[in-house]
């Protein structure tokens, strides 16, 4: 996986879309993570007090919310005014990847435009640490172009996004686990 050699970080927000620009040079690159700062890149996602978060109580590490499009292991009806509920975390992956793979047809194929479509400042969102959190957990330029050509940085992206959405870690064996199940339904992966 290449490492991020973004030097300078220009980061502009306009019209609602969220453009990073990046050079190489004297930089380190990403900023670093400060948890003790809201709306830092970093700030981390805490659980609620009663245990597991909403997205791993609703085995949907991305938590996304309820649209017209069914995923394979979908609990329907959801308990969940907002977010999909799937039977497994490993479903919930799987549904995951089936979006980022949706997102690269579309030609959302970098982590600015990819988080840009899957968190926008209009939801409410700080889009910039969002993407510079997922820059920082993967190693990839904010820029970079990514594809499934290259599963590990793809598997990292959804890792990055389920520990911004939850607060913690991803389940590394239901990621890979939700990535074949992936793989499996796109033979042409």
């Amino acid at each position: 996986m290449p490492k991020i050699n973004t030097g300078l970080l220009a980061v502009l927000a306009i019209g609602g879309v969220v453009l990073i620009a990046s050079t190489s040079g004297k930089s380190s690159g990403v900023p670093p993570i400060n948890p003790t700062q809201p709306n830092t890149p970093g700030t981390p996602v805490y659980p609620n007090p009663g245990g597991a978060t909403r997205g791993l109580r609703n085995n949907n590490p991305g938590n996304i919310v309820h649209n017209n499009i069914v995923y394979n292991g979908e609990i329907i009806p959801s308990t969940d005014p907002k977010f999909k509920q799937f039977t497994s975390m490993d479903l919930g992956y799987r549904a995951l990847f089936e979006i980022l793979y949706a997102y690269q047809v579309e030609g959302y194929n970098t982590i600015q435009t990819i988080i840009n479509r899957w968190a926008p400042p209009s939801d409410g969102n700080n889009t910039i640490a969002y993407i510079l959190d997922v820059s920082n957990a993967t190693g990839l330029d904010p820029n970079q172009e990514v594809s499934f050509d290259f599963p590990e940085d793809m598997e990292a992206i959804a890792g990055a996004i389920s520990q911004q959405e939850n607060g913690i870690a991803a389940d590394q064996n239901a990621l890979q686990a939700g990535y074949d199940l992936f793989q499996q339904s796109n033979p042409t992966m």
